[in-house]
């Protein structure tokens, strides 16, 4: 989780505020309504502003900075990169029909963090011997090489292959360990072939958005 400060520069004891429209799918011409953290149409908003505050000291006495702290998991917590545009308007009450001030500037968010992150998956497991034991395994996800904590709603499937072979088995659709955010599985008689490399394809998706990992994993006789 992130905040972004934003600035806009502006004639000094102005009113500025700020309103943030989405830009990627469903969001498109929506606006951010910072009662709820949805975005919706103008209209429909309850709060569809955010309220600047004024740096005077910054470009003397009749020109000031406006700055606005926006925290990024409000906008998109999911792992879905989206794009936005935020824009600066001079009201002291805010109203549909205000007209933007100075330029709009463009950002993106992806899993509370400001523009494009590195997303990874770590999958863990053991097993005692070869053939016929059970194997389990610990599955996580990771943005910028610190844990995401996955929604309950999210989903994995787990698929091991001998290497370059057919499946050999294949989790099916499960779901996080409630409110700990990672995945758990356990496969009692995985068919373990002895000297044998097994390829693990591990898809975890949230929010419609799909990550793939491959683990290679080896069977010792």
């Amino acid at each position: 989780m992130a905040t972004k400060v934003f600035s806009f520069d502006y004639d000094a004891g102005a009113d500025l505020y700020v309103r943030i429209f989405g830009r990627t799918g469903s969001e498109v011409g929506q606006v951010y309504d910072a009662d709820d953290d949805t975005f919706k149409a103008l209209g429909s908003a309850t709060t569809p502003y955010l309220t600047c505050t004024e740096q005077t000291a910054e470009n003397g006495t009749s020109y000031s900075s406006y700055t606005v702290a926006v925290d990024l998991a409000d906008i998109n917590s999911t792992l879905a990169l989206k794009d936005y545009v935020i824009r600066a308007y001079d009201n002291s009450t805010p109203a549909a029909t205000d007209v933007a001030v100075g330029a709009k500037q463009e950002f993106s968010v992806q899993a509370s963090q400001f523009g494009e992150q590195e997303i990874t998956v770590s999958c863990k497991g053991c097993n005692t011997s070869s053939a016929g034991t059970s194997v389990k395994y610990l599955i996580r996800m990771y943005v910028n090489g610190e844990f995401y904590q996955l929604a309950n709603a999210a989903e994995g499937v787990l698929t091991v292959r001998v290497l370059g072979g057919t499946d050999l088995f294949t989790s099916g659709t499960i779901n996080p360990v409630t409110d700990a955010g990672y995945f758990e599985y356990t496969k009692t008689t995985p068919g373990w072939t002895d000297d044998s490399l097994y390829e693990h394809e591990i898809v975890i998706t949230e929010s419609s958005v799909a990550v793939t990992r491959y683990v290679d994993w080896q069977v010792f006789g």
